[in-house]
């Protein structure tokens, strides 16, 4: 397990934690998620041909795979080639879902803000961010960003609301004998 901590300007906290372990032979796997097509709706779309962005308004939802973005209002972008550049998700809150192809645990997000860059895999929570998976493995702050094939997290804190970690207990309950 790595953990790291630095106080930045002494009024933020980083923290950095695979949440996920992941044996190094699963490395090497590609997540199936992001061979499949991307599936947005939602009640309003105005999309820009010419500069291929878009904006979606109303109770939208984002599907690729296990993967799942639900939240009031979605603007898109992309490349010139007309791949996914990144999606930015508002709402009160925006919920995030994906289940881990290394683990299968399922994660779930929440934040008043969602940014996923198509380019770097990456899912970035602000504004009350939480994340957490079915194992009992939770982190809250202010901004959360998690890599989803490489499970890392780093979590940003402000004087206002510091990084949280909840590790769930070890299953053992009694300690191992000392012997003789």
């Amino acid at each position: 397990m790595i953990l790291i901590i630095n106080n930045l300007n002494m009024n933020k906290l980083i923290c950095i934690l695979p949440l996920f372990f992941i044996p190094i032979t699963s490395l090497a796997q590609v997540d199936p998620d992001f061979s499949k097509p991307m599936e947005l709706s939602g009640d309003f779309l105005s999309l820009n041909l010419n500069s291929m962005e878009g904006e979606y308004k109303g109770s939208f939802i984002v599907q690729q795979g296990s993967m799942r973005i639900e939240g009031d209002q979605v603007k898109l972008k992309q490349k010139k080639n007309k791949e996914l550049d990144t999606i930015i998700a508002l709402g009160q809150p925006v919920k995030f879902r994906k289940k881990n192809y290394q683990t299968g645990e399922l994660i779930n997000g929440s934040a008043q803000k969602v940014t996923y860059d198509a380019n770097k895999l990456l899912i970035t929570l602000q504004g009350n961010a939480e994340i957490s998976s079915d194992s009992g493995k939770s982190f809250s702050s202010q901004s959360i960003t998690y890599g989803l094939t490489s499970g890392e997290i780093k979590a940003v804190g402000s004087a206002q609301r510091r990084v949280k970690i909840i590790i769930p207990p070890n299953r053992t309950r009694e300690s191992a004998s000392l012997g003789d």
